[in-house]
């Protein structure tokens, strides 16, 4: 496991996003990974509904439901579909 240079750590959520799609997909997924739900649901409302998908694919679901009530209140009902879709358990 590679340490996550600090100013990438200690960046706004915004610059985040930018900087995780220039890293390697495997050190992308290690930051995402290693971010608190707080910070992850910061960078998953950033992103558009494809990517927010591919990133809480990376979650079990009890982590997912951290990362959704983290999330501003006007994005939880979006992330947790997403989220229990993924899972199987929730067909729109």
């Amino acid at each position: 496991m590679k340490s996550t240079p600090a100013p990438l750590v200690r960046a706004p959520p915004d610059e985040r996003v930018d900087a995780l799609k220039l890293l390697p997909e495997d050190e992308a997924e290690e930051f995402f990974l290693a971010r608190a739900p707080r910070e992850q649901a910061q960078l998953l409302v950033i992103l558009p509904t494809l990517t927010r998908r591919a990133w809480l694919r990376l979650l079990p679901l009890d982590e997912t439901a951290d990362v959704v009530q983290h999330a501003p209140k006007e994005e939880r009902d979006g992330l947790l579909k997403l989220g229990l879709s993924l899972a199987g358990l929730f067909f729109p």
